[in-house]
């Protein structure tokens, strides 16, 4: 997936996930995007309202994005720019900026120890959170 804008999409559902993207168990290179202004509105907790990524594993790349302005209007949000949900993406050179969850307002990696995550020279500033850990957070 290259070279792309993905903004101004909602998703709005009793469990919401990745307002601009959402990957599920898959493998390649994500790159040179823009994914700006999504946003999530749901009952519960929410989950990546700029991008979701989803039990992926270490051939998934995730680099030179520009993930920003995403955020969340109800209910809960662990982050505000990315979510990784269990496996072992690589995210180079990203800039993830000005998003606004409840919880890790720019990056939430929720993953077990198996699974390690590669976060190499990315940009994470200017993000907010009601709760915990405006840059990033590490469950």
């Amino acid at each position: 997936i290259y070279g792309n804008k993905v903004f101004s999409l909602s998703s709005g559902e009793v469990c919401c996930q990745g307002g601009g993207m959402f990957i599920y168990k898959n493998i390649g290179v994500i790159s040179h995007n823009i994914i700006e202004g999504n946003y999530l509105n749901g009952e519960t907790i929410c989950r990546g309202a700029g991008v979701m990524l989803a039990v992926v594993n270490d051939l998934l790349i995730f680099e030179n994005n520009c993930i920003s302005n995403n955020y969340f209007e109800e209910g809960e949000c662990w982050g505000g720019g990315i979510h990784i949900f269990g496996g072992s993406p690589t995210l180079i050179n990203n800039v993830i900026s000005q998003n606004e969850a409840s919880i890790g307002g720019g990056l939430y990696i929720d993953s077990n120890l198996d699974d390690p995550i590669q976060i190499i020279n990315n940009t994470i500033t200017e993000n907010t959170v009601t709760e915990y850990s405006g840059g990033m957070y590490l469950y």
